[in-house]
């Protein structure tokens, strides 16, 4: 009983992170949910209806798998932390700087970003298709 206690909390911490460090980190979510999903899926959609479903059913499970574990490696993607690193008032330690745009003291490795208009850990660019900022 304890185990099932324990795996129900975890689950809901795993889509409690979820929902709100992913929606809550970057404004381009709805380019992901209203421009790459549908793309991704109409191509899946008219590839499976032109080619794979003249194929045996050994041929298209396997393809109806990875085009599902597609769709989940992009949700994970779009919906994990960038790197957000947590606001201080006071620098935790000498090597932290503060930042006017963040209004908060960062760590040197993190950069501002404008669109997602906070600081990001190893920040490299914005992806408007999986709607992060990594």
């Amino acid at each position: 009983m304890n185990g099932l206690i324990i795996s129900t909390i975890s689950l809901m911490i795993f889509f409690r992170n979820i929902f709100v460090v992913g929606f809550s980190t970057s404004p381009l979510w709805m380019v992901t949910a209203c421009v790459t999903v549908p793309l991704i899926v109409g191509i899946q959609l008219a590839m499976y209806f032109l080619y794979v479903s003249c194929y045996n059913i050994y041929v298209q499970i396997p393809w109806i798998i990875c085009n599902c574990l597609l769709l989940f490696c992009l949700g994970m993607t779009s919906l994990s932390d960038p790197g957000i690193p947590y606001r201080c008032s006071e620098p935790p330690d000498e090597t932290w700087i503060w930042n006017d745009q963040a209004r908060t003291f960062r760590p040197q490795t993190t950069k501002y970003d404008r669109i997602c208009a906070t600081c990001i850990e190893g920040y490299d660019h914005v992806c408007p298709w999986v709607g992060q900022c990594p």
